[in-house]
């Protein structure tokens, strides 16, 4: 999702609602209907910050483990025979397109926290959710 903002936000010539209407598709391509859901509930909030570049506000640790892991649930859905390598080092990546420089340092700390225990609750079919639970990260519902 965040690619998909760098890319469309460099063609100067969308306009906030072709955004919008394009990060939205991007949501439907989330294998979790939550995942979609929750996707187009922070595009349609978040909108107008997006398109007029403003930094979205730093994110607690939580919901920085929610979005990274969001994505390794994602990758690991499309191939469940990522290494634990690669599936970490594409993380880590997505972490470097954070708006803010201490939700992406914050990122890259939580993907490098204990990503075996990632890696093994992704092969135990867990959710993003359970995965940050497990992380002592987020507190269980």
């Amino acid at each position: 999702m965040i690619n998909a903002v760098n890319y469309y936000a460099q063609n100067n010539a969308i306009t906030q609602s072709d955004l919008q209407t394009k990060l939205l598709s991007a949501c439907g391509t989330f294998a979790v209907s939550q995942d979609q859901n929750s996707c187009k509930n922070i595009v349609n909030n978040n909108i107008a910050k997006v398109y007029n570049n403003n930094p979205i506000p730093v994110q607690n640790a939580c919901q920085t483990c929610q979005l990274i892991m969001t994505n390794a649930v994602n990758y690991y859905t499309q191939n469940n025979a990522i290494t634990q390598s690669d599936l970490q080092t594409k993380l880590l990546s997505d972490c470097g397109t954070f708006a803010v420089s201490q939700d992406q340092n914050s990122c890259k700390s939580i993907v490098n926290k204990d990503f075996s225990k990632v890696y093994n609750d992704l092969k135990g079919g867990r959710n993003y959710g359970q995965i940050c639970d497990d992380l002592n990260l987020c507190i269980a519902a």
